[in-house]
């Protein structure tokens, strides 16, 4: 995204069609001089405006993307503008659902870049989503990146846990779920991704929501003499429902 300025024109200058350089500008009648071979390059690539719109979504400069930990950091400022904004607009109700949704990203360059062979994206830039169920506001939403020591932007309660519980453990603490529905017990709707007895217990225990998930059998906590399904000899539709 740096195009370096030159001849006091800053990144502008890139973007000019002709061989002209302001040099004062006086409103409605901008002196020009002509200097040769300065026609701007980036023109023929894209639209100054459309520059503008894409540089103003990356703040590299931010001080924990400077030092590398956090690898959403080019996304950090639309993720905090968007999380406020539905903080300070939306009350969540009492049915929640938590999934992820992708954007396909070929770049290995991105350092948030998730690839899955079962997806119909193979590589893809994972959202987790927290979402009113009935009314169809997204409330809270983050970026997968997977393994993270740094744990930046993370609630600190929630840090210790594995990838998926920690994304949904730290959407509740950051829009303020931890403080108990004063109407009552919320529910929350999940996939096989995040859909785990751990977690389905810490939703109940701390902050008060009950949980219905998909869960593969192979996760800890569930009684696999029951729960006994196997994958290719399950015709589609086909389940077990348990309950504790």
């Amino acid at each position: 995204m740096s195009l370096a300025s030159i001849d006091g024109g800053g990144h502008s200058a890139c973007f000019a069609a002709e061989d002209k350089l302001l040099f004062a500008d006086t409103g409605r009648q901008p002196k020009t001089t002509t200097v040769a071979n300065s026609k701007g390059w980036a023109q023929a690539i894209m639209p100054l405006k459309r520059f503008k719109q894409i540089h103003g979504a990356f703040h590299p400069e931010d001080k924990l993307a400077s030092l590398g930990k956090d690898k959403r950091c080019q996304l950090r400022h639309c993720l905090n503008q968007l999380n406020a904004a539905a903080l300070a607009s939306f009350h969540i109700g009492a049915d929640m659902s938590f999934d992820e949704g992708g954007s396909a990203c070929r770049s290995r360059a991105c350092p948030v870049r998730q690839c899955n062979k079962d997806k119909p994206d193979e590589c893809r830039v994972d959202f987790f989503t927290l979402s009113d169920a009935k009314h169809c506001f997204i409330y809270h939403m983050d970026v997968c990146q997977g393994k993270n020591d740094h744990n930046c932007h993370i609630d600190k309660r929630a840090a210790d846990l594995p990838t998926t519980q920690k994304a949904v453990i730290n959407a509740f603490y950051q829009t303020g779920l931890d403080e108990w529905d004063p109407c009552g017990y919320r529910h929350l709707s999940t996939d096989n991704r995040c859909g785990c007895p751990e977690l389905c217990a810490a939703n109940k225990d701390f902050f008060r929501i009950f949980a219905t998930a998909a869960s593969r059998t192979k996760r800890k906590g569930w009684n696999k003499d029951l729960l006994d399904l196997v994958k290719k000899d399950t015709e589609r539709g086909e389940c077990k429902l348990a309950y504790e």
